[in-house]
């Protein structure tokens, strides 16, 4: 990829200027730097290969057992590959390749800029570009998850760099010439599957759009067939989304416009506050100085100076969107995760000295916290009884033995959760794609994949003990009794408790 993107290019990278003065990737020596890589490659791999699934990783994996043109609250591309996935088996090494794949492409991505941008120094360039990517703890860790968001940072920044190719390209030709609409194509091309990963890619369109406005040279595309008639490549990539959401009555965008309603988020410190701090704390406070110098002062090379708008321009259309929501709902910090993907090809013109070191620690700090939370025990239920996301994470073989002992032993029909997340993870625990979830505003994609031949049959059904169970569980069955609890310890404490129910006579929801 390196090289044949390299030499298409209108200007070669022998002929490039360098960096502005003080604009030079930050003094550490080569064997520095790849010690600090191979650190942050030991904790990837780690994560990859230890953490039982994250969060939602195990829902995303059901979605890939159950094939499907879109589902409940995303696109179908992550499931898609999911379920490719699985034909290594039903382990973490499986539900983990395609992150460690987009993890590469992107870093490939990268080592063409290095090219770009350092000439003969690219190595180093590519090494502190890659550090500082993978220190970043937002980065660390969406981009190795089995969520959505991998694809979208590896699909939405080669979509990005395809767009900047071809816009140096029709800028130098001013509009004529060499234009190259091949790359116009491959970015929309790549933009559509990003589409296909999450909705929110379409901020990289509206990103698009808004630098052919401003940048005078580029004006003239708007006119050009080849924008429309690739716009309408880009919009063809998503009809397996709109067909399903068709066929369902839009619960996908009826999810989203759902959660982005609301009043005032709620909290200690208001929302706004919670989103700027948090975002801060994702990224990594050593790379606010480099954003600050990269809004302040372009680099000379014409291909980094397009990157740099498109990137800028990118990043305050996602946080102000995230901001203004977080004025009125609680907003997630990786939902703003595309404003940043951008930038890190050229975060090694701009971040100095001072700063470099400090964001390696902090991002091998939280790295390594990260990987003990979710492989080896949860800290904060540990230390303070919180956090019971991250202490359900632990003790699923325990909890799959126990549900299967259970149900042949008092000969129940199937098996359920209470929890979309509980569901998920028993039937990856299990290896069972059809095990159920009983809820009446608990369980999403499951509740497309009721099955009405369940009725009247018995379950055995698992809920997390933290709470009342959820609405519509006991009205779901003639009876319902507990028969056992799970506890499940780490580090010699009780990290979180299952309760498990015998159900009968079970009718499912109208």
């Amino acid at each position: 990829m390196n090289d044949s993107a390299a030499s298409a290019g209108p200007t070669s990278q022998q002929q490039n200027p360098p960096p502005d003065p003080g604009h030079t990737a930050p003094a550490m020596s080569g064997g520095g730097l790849i010690a600090v890589l191979a650190v942050f490659v030991v904790l990837r791999l780690a994560l990859h290969l230890f953490a039982p699934p994250v969060d939602d990783e195990a829902y995303y994996w059901l979605w890939g057992q159950h094939p499907a043109l879109a589902y409940y609250d995303h696109p179908g591309l992550n499931a898609w590959l999911l379920g490719l996935a699985s034909v290594l088996g039903w382990n973490t090494l499986a539900l983990r390749l395609f992150p460690l794949l987009t993890t590469l492409a992107t870093l490939a991505i990268f080592a063409w800029w290095a090219r770009r941008l350092a000439g003969p120094d690219w190595r180093g360039y590519l090494l502190a570009a890659a550090a500082i990517w993978l220190a970043s703890p937002i980065m660390f860790s969406f981009a190795g998850l089995a969520f959505p968001d991998h694809l979208l940072i590896f699909l939405g920044l080669a979509a990005i760099h395809l767009f900047v190719l071809f816009f140096e390209g029709y800028e130098e030709a001013d509009g004529a010439g060499r234009p190259r609409p091949w790359l116009l194509y491959g970015a929309m091309a790549a933009l559509g599957l990003a589409g296909l990963a999450k909705y929110t890619a379409v901020l990289i369109a509206l990103a698009v759009v808004a630098v052919i406005v401003m940048r005078p040279r580029l004006r003239r595309l708007l006119t050009s067939p080849h924008l429309y008639l690739a716009a309408l490549l880009c919009l063809a990539i998503q009809t397996p989304t709109l067909a399903w959401n068709l066929a369902h009555g839009f619960p996908g965008f009826q999810f989203h416009f759902a959660r982005l309603g609301g009043a005032f988020g709620d909290g200690s410190l208001p929302g706004a506050a919670r989103f700027l701090i948090g975002a801060a704390v994702s990224l990594s406070p050593a790379l606010i100085p480099a954003l600050i110098a990269l809004l302040r002062s372009p680099p000379r090379d014409p291909a980094a100076a397009i990157l740099r708008t498109l990137a800028l321009t990118l990043f305050c259309l996602s946080s102000a969107v995230f901001f203004y929501e977080s004025l009125r709902v609680t907003v997630f910090n990786y939902w703003n995760i595309l404003a940043y993907v951008a930038l890190f090809p050229l975060m090694p013109l701009y971040l100095k000295r001072p700063f470099f070191l400090p964001h390696l620690v902090y991002g091998a700090a939280f790295a390594a916290m990260y990987l003990a939370n979710y492989a080896v025990a949860p800290i904060a239920p540990l230390a303070s009884g919180g956090d019971i996301e991250s202490a359900a994470v632990f003790g699923w073989r325990e909890v799959a033995q126990r549900v299967a002992t259970e149900q042949t032993r008092r000969g129940a029909g199937f098996v359920a959760g209470t929890y979309y997340q509980t569901s998920a993870k028993l039937g990856f625990a299990l290896h069972d794609a059809d095990v159920a979830c009983i809820g009446t505003v608990t369980c999403h994609q499951f509740d497309l994949w009721r099955d009405p031949s369940r009725a009247g049959r018995s379950a055995i059904v698992l809920d997390l003990d933290e709470a009342p169970l959820p609405p519509g569980v006991t009205e779901s069955f003639d009876r319902l009794d507990l028969i056992g609890t799970i506890p499940i310890e780490r580090l010699g404490r009780t990290i979180a408790t299952y309760r498990l129910y015998l159900g009968a006579g079970y009718h499912p929801p109208h």
